[in-house]
């Protein structure tokens, strides 16, 4: 979710629509902090399955310590916040953002970008009419599952090859791991250690690798099964079908919608907005951190 508005009443409301579709499957939101999405978020899905975007964090951040003039008092304000870093992260709960403490699965997703991805994706579709952008919307989402589907048909292994690279980056930190005076536990039957970045990503940590190759396994083996090549070919499976556009309804003088059976429905007006003052911006205004 990457948001700046909405009251609580309709995040919670959309929120209870996903609830429904989803059902009894467990789901990780991941937002920014408003605090309409907040206060929804912990009614519908419960306050432990809300992740904060660690790129929205990084700007509220930003612009605390960077506030102030500029000069002497500007880097004294800096060795301030450095000093107090440690309260200023207390402050901010990192249970909902820190590998460290979050309590449940992230799978890798530290931030909303691929919100900001979809946007750019469908950003010369976004001003058609509804039936428009949603079957224009499905011929470039049948386009990219093709795509997809024929790349992974191409793999060497069972798992794909960015998986793959990660992989031999945590095999190759382990040839130089040294447990020194820390204690890290790995339960290679749970998937779980205690550095907590194999529950993260699904790919088996350094950590990880290192007991599986002292023990003559197969680390592949270990990799989570939605990398893996018959998990994936599920996920591509599928069949996208048309969309029915013949016998829509139609919205009659009187204001209400007749659909071709003969029944009346109330009509959806659009949500009343005001105009702010000024120009309208052609562009958003993009934060500090996000890569341009």
């Amino acid at each position: 979710m990457e948001t700046n508005s909405g009251t609580i009443a309709e995040w919670t409301s959309s929120e209870k629509r996903l609830k429904q579709l989803v059902g009894e499957m467990e789901v990780v939101i991941i937002s920014g902090r408003h605090h309409a999405i907040i206060r929804s978020v912990a009614e519908v899905f419960g306050v432990e399955n809300h992740a904060y975007c660690y790129r929205h964090l990084k700007e509220d951040f930003s612009h605390q310590l960077m506030m102030g003039r500029e000069g002497k008092d500007n880097a004294l304000k800096l060795l301030d916040a450095v000093a107090y870093a440690s309260q200023m992260v207390e402050d901010n709960n990192p249970e909902h953002w820190a590998m460290s403490k979050f309590p449940k699965k992230r799978w890798d997703k530290m931030n909303t970008n691929i919100f900001g991805s979809f946007s750019a994706w469908v950003k010369e579709e976004e001003h058609h009419t509804i039936f428009s952008f949603t079957e224009k919307h499905m011929d470039m989402l049948a386009s990219l599952l093709v795509e997809r589907k024929t790349t992974m048909q191409s793999w060497e292994r069972s798992i794909g090859p960015k998986t793959e690279d990660k992989l031999l980056h945590n095999i190759a930190k382990n040839e130089t791991f040294s447990d020194g005076k820390a204690k890290i536990s790995v339960d290679l039957r749970q998937h779980t250690c205690t550095c907590l970045a194999w529950q993260m990503s699904g790919i088996p940590c350094e950590h990880a690798c290192a007991m599986i190759q002292k023990m003559n396994q197969d680390v592949y083996e270990f990799v989570d099964d939605w990398y893996h090549l018959f998990k994936q070919e599920m996920v591509y499976s599928g069949t996208l079908h048309p969309l029915e556009f013949q016998n829509l309804p139609t919205v009659h003088s009187d204001g209400n919608v007749h659909d071709p059976n003969g029944y009346v429905h109330v009509s959806l007006d659009p949500p009343v907005t005001k105009r702010c003052l000024g120009r309208p911006r052609r562009q958003r205004i993009r934060p500090n951190l996000e890569n341009r």
